[in-house]
């Protein structure tokens, strides 16, 4: 069963290249390395500068383990200067893939 955390970011309008840059070049790679990860997506809305991380977990406690060791922390505060307004998640079980 696969799990998914949602980060929602809200970001500084004119840093949102810097942001896919440092998703894709820093934190994408860390995260491949992270036991039980399965898959990330970044999705960004230029016109109002908001965007979603969604990464997928091959189980809860392997989602939440990312977090508990201060892990998703690292990652987000690598982009905290890009930020117009703090991060907000959510967790979800995912029910149907195709």
């Amino acid at each position: 069963m696969t799990h998914a955390r949602f980060v929602y970011v809200h970001l500084q309008p004119d840093k949102i290249d810097d942001a896919i840059a440092l998703f894709r070049h820093t934190i994408l790679p860390a995260t491949q390395e992270q036991t039980g990860f399965q898959g990330a997506r970044l999705l960004v809305d230029r016109t109002s500068a908001q965007g979603v991380i969604v990464t997928l977990w091959e189980s809860e406690a392997a989602m939440h383990a990312t977090e508990a060791s201060g892990y998703l922390g690292e990652q987000l505060a690598k982009l905290g200067e890009l930020f117009s307004a703090p991060p907000t998640r959510a967790a979800y079980e995912l029910a149907i893939s195709v």
